[in-house]
C-alpha cells in the first residue's frame, strides 16, 4: 500500500469516527429531551392523593414525617 492510499484510508477512518462520534451525541441529546418531556408529563399530572405509612405494630423503625405533619 503507498503512502498516499495510507493517508486517504486514514482520512477516512478519522471521518467515520468524527460521524459515530456525532451520531452518539445526538442520540444523547434526543434521550435528555425525551426524558425531560415524560418529567415534564409526570409532573402536570396535578395534585394526587398520596398515602404515607405513619406506623405499624410491631415496626421499630423510625419514619418520615409526612409533609402536613411536619413543621
Amino acid at each position: 500500500m503507498s503512502r498516499v492510499e495510507c493517508i486517504i484510508l486514514a482520512a477516512a477512518a478519522a471521518a467515520a469516527a468524527a460521524v459515530v462520534v456525532v451520531v452518539v451525541v445526538v442520540v444523547m441529546v434526543v434521550t435528555v429531551i425525551i426524558l425531560q418531556v415524560v418529567l415534564l408529563i409526570l409532573q402536570g399530572k396535578g395534585v394526587r392523593k398520596t398515602y404515607w405509612l405513619v406506623g405499624k405494630d410491631g415496626f421499630e423503625k423510625p419514619l418520615p414525617v409526612p409533609p402536613e405533619q411536619s413543621g
